[in-house]
């Protein structure tokens, strides 16, 4: 058996780590992983709500209601009195992209004082085709008159 020297030893290693990481960067692509530099966007499939729904800023006739998509794509909200949603209204939200952290918010107006809304936020594709999955959330608006308020 021959004797290596330390000096062989660290270059071997040196030659085989480098060759490693070199390869493993080269088959990304094969493997079905984005290479460096693609498009951190680009998805295939529908849009979807990431982070769910959140309503606030709660008034007598109006709220607002946010949400984070997937991807760039256009939010749409649907408001109804009932869980049915039989006659929704339906408003036309934001395009979100990487420079809202494709996050939008959707002011809800005209609603009525001290009812119970219930609202679905979904992400539209930007090409309008495809939308995804819509998440539900309820909100209850202000009085207009005061009233006793009790936290449980």
């Amino acid at each position: 058996m021959t004797e290596m020297s330390r000096r062989a030893l660290l270059r071997s290693g040196l030659a085989m780590g480098t060759g490693a990481l070199a390869s493993g960067l080269l088959a990304a692509p094969a493997l079905g992983r984005e290479p460096a530099g693609a498009a951190a966007f680009v998805r295939s499939g529908r849009p979807r709500i990431s982070h769910g729904v959140q309503a606030g800023d709660v008034r007598a006739t109006e709220a607002t209601v946010w949400a984070r998509a997937d991807r760039p794509s256009r939010l749409v909200v649907e408001l109804s009195r009932d869980a049915s949603f039989r006659s929704p209204r339906r408003l036309r939200g934001p395009v979100v992209t990487p420079d809202t952290d494709l996050t939008g918010r959707v002011r809800l107006t005209g609603l009525r004082p001290g009812s119970g809304v219930h609202y679905r936020v979904y992400p539209l594709d930007l090409d309008g085709r495809a939308a995804g999955q819509p998440e539900s959330g309820r909100l209850r608006t202000a009085p207009l008159r005061r009233d006793d308020v009790s936290f449980v």
